[in-house]
């Protein structure tokens, strides 16, 4: 029962957190970033594996399985 649970979060918390990661202040916190990589600062964003310049399906397959492992994880400790 609690795998199906897992499943369902990852699910639903996938295509959420995708439509979270496109929101115009991730976007304008991308840019900046990507300002300061551009000046010689920091690491290159556009190779972080989620984000705004990655594909929605992506970033919804990347936090749903996320979720859905930290789910059957915390399922998995419980009393049986």
């Amino acid at each position: 029962m609690m795998t199906l649970f897992a499943i369902l979060v990852g699910i639903v918390a996938g295509p959420l957190l995708a439509l979270a990661t496109r929101s115009p202040a991730q976007r304008r916190g991308f840019a900046k970033r990507e300002e300061k990589f551009r000046q010689g600062i920091g690491r290159d964003p556009n190779r972080a594996l989620f984000g705004p310049h990655k594909p929605f399906w992506w970033n919804a397959l990347f936090w749903g399985v996320i979720f859905a492992a930290i789910f059957a994880a915390i399922g998995q400790m419980g009393p049986t």
